[in-house]
């Protein structure tokens, strides 16, 4: 959802869990598991209410966001094929 969500550019609110806060990083708001989540969305959503143009802003950051995402994994899966079409294995570099 959250990827669907970056691609029509709205603004994401979600628990911060496994790789969420890397990819919500600047075009959306974690919030803790231990936190409470639902006041913490009621006044992210009210700043961004009074703020019209900062959703606006999030909106566009989302797009490239996801297209620059869908980018490194083509290019992930790009080297993957080239590796495997020449018989051998991946290596990975740890990044």
């Amino acid at each position: 959802m959250i990827l669907e969500a970056l691609n029509s550019g709205v603004p994401c609110i979600a628990f911060d869990r496994g790789c969420i806060s890397e990819i919500l990083e600047g075009v959306g708001e974690t919030v803790s598991p231990s936190s409470d989540f639902v006041g913490a969305a009621v006044s992210r959503i009210a700043e961004w209410t009074r703020e019209p143009s900062s959703c606006g802003r999030l909106a566009e950051l989302s797009r490239t966001r996801l297209v620059e995402m869908q980018d490194g994994a083509r290019k992930i899966a790009g080297q993957l094929f080239e590796s495997l079409a020449q018989g051998r294995l991946p290596v990975t570099t740890g990044s």
